[in-house]
């Protein structure tokens, strides 16, 4: 290991070098990394309903849908609209009232089921269907311009809208709490290490291995925007400690009067098995991660891995190089903050350890209990705020149109009557309102070969 420090030392400005192009490098490869916010597709494949979810889409052609909601209309301008989405990229589909039945025909001659599904008070519904394979960003391009064809005042919900609206928020905010994240990093180790300088070239150092470790990802096919969110800052939190183990320990042998070279040298190989210890131990609590049925846990245990290495790489090669480059500036701006004291604390806790001890055991108890009862979501509206823009017009359209989450039921084909006995048992089920399919949709005298496509 010693051989190993010398050559770090003395080769400082050559790695200085390697890492500001790979840095650079990495930030082209961070963005061009893709984002998966479909949480569904980290399911096992073997699961029931991920079986029929994949049979839907494949056989059946369907996706989750945007509703559009159009107030104070006039069936012609609506009629417009509606041929505007058609040719909108990456929308499939729109379905509204004119595909069913003849709008010439007034509103209030139509039957009371199109009347309850397409109109409500002064408003209409249009169903927007999107292709199956369209990118989350390609299909956020597609919602805006729709938006832009709709108006200001229709309503835009639906699944669809949520999750590009989660999106953009997830980018920009995993911005904001990182930046504050390092700013109150930068505050509490500027007083910890009594140094302004110090702190910045600790987060310079574990800012590139974020940054090597996220653009890395793009090797991978996409992450989950959960690891995207999460990742960064758990990295800084967790691999903080082993620069500041390295920095405690070069101080150390600074104090020996000694050249800052053999000093760290020195305080590399010593403080080598620490941080190491404490690595691995990290690195095998996000391995067990890895062992999830969820695919997240995969998603996010191998990033996690991924990024503590890259942080013991940066402390072990970047962060020495730095140190000593920037060591007369270092001198020169100590500042002497005062110092905290932890003998009290110390000393009330080994007086009273037993009680300390008795009080967490006590406490596990009902904690351990109550975590049982935690509620787990992973519908995308609880996600953002009940106040965002897509939360607010899909809540506000299933008030105008009773809207209901439907659920896909896949059956054999055994013809009409085992199909009409299956929907009526359905109907006796007091939690389902209503069951829609090819049966009850079309007169059964009529065959097959007369219905359209």
């Amino acid at each position: 290991m010693k051989k190993i420090a010398k050559f770090i030392v003395l080769n400082r400005k050559v790695l200085i070098i390697i890492y500001a192009v790979l840095v650079i490098l990495s930030i082209f490869g961070s963005i061009a990394t893709k984002s998966n916010y479909d949480i569904i597709s980290y399911m096992p494949e073997s699961l029931n309903s991920i079986k029929g979810d994949l049979l839907i889409r494949e056989h059946f052609g369907l996706t989750n849908d945007g509703i559009l909601v159009i107030d104070n209309y006039d069936i012609a301008i609506v009629s417009s609209i509606k041929k505007q989405i058609e040719n909108i990229n990456g929308v499939k589909n729109v379905l509204w009232v004119d595909d069913i039945a003849d709008i010439t025909v007034p509103v209030n001659f139509l039957p009371d089921e199109l009347q309850k599904q397409f109109f409500s008070k002064n408003a209409t519904l249009l169903t927007v269907e999107f292709n199956s394979d369209l990118e989350i960003e390609e299909k956020t391009r597609s919602i805006e311009e729709i938006k832009k064809i709709a108006g200001k005042d229709a309503l835009f919900g639906g699944e669809p809208v949520i999750l590009s609206e989660l999106q953009q928020k997830t980018k920009k905010e995993t911005l904001v709490y990182t930046i504050i994240a390092i700013i109150i990093s930068y505050i509490v180790l500027s007083y910890m290490l009594k140094s302004f300088l110090t702190p910045l070239i600790l987060l310079i150092a574990t800012g590139s291995a974020i940054i090597l470790n996220m653009g890395t990802n793009v090797f991978k096919d996409s992450i989950s925007f959960l690891t995207l969110s999460v990742a960064p800052i758990m990295q800084l939190a967790i691999s903080a400690d082993y620069a500041i183990f390295l920095l405690d320990r070069y101080e150390e042998e600074k104090n020996e009067k000694i050249s800052i070279y053999r000093s760290m040298t020195s305080a590399l190989v010593k403080s080598t098995m620490p941080i190491l210890s404490s690595a691995l131990t990290t690195i095998a609590g996000f391995i067990s991660l890895m062992f999830m049925r969820n695919g997240i846990g995969v998603d996010l245990g191998f990033v996690l891995c991924k990024g503590i290495i890259f942080s013991l790489i940066t402390n072990f090669t970047l962060l020495p190089c730095l140190i000593i480059l920037f060591n007369t500036l270092i001198e020169n701006h100590k500042m002497n903050f005062g110092s905290l004291s932890f003998v009290g604390s110390s000393n009330w806790i080994l007086r009273w350890k037993w009680l300390i001890l008795a009080v967490i055991l006590i406490v596990s108890v009902p904690a351990f209990i109550a975590q049982k009862n935690i509620s787990y979501y992973l519908s995308y509206e609880k996600q953002l705020n009940p106040e965002s823009l897509s939360i607010r017009d899909t809540q506000r359209i299933k008030t105008y149109f009773n809207v209901k989450e439907p659920i896909y039921v896949i059956t054999k084909d055994e013809g009409n009557l085992k199909e009409n006995q299956f929907v009526e048992k359905l109907n006796t089920s007091q939690y389902i309102e209503s069951v829609n399919c090819f049966t009850n949709s079309i007169d059964n005298i009529i065959p097959e070969t007369f219905i359209p496509d």
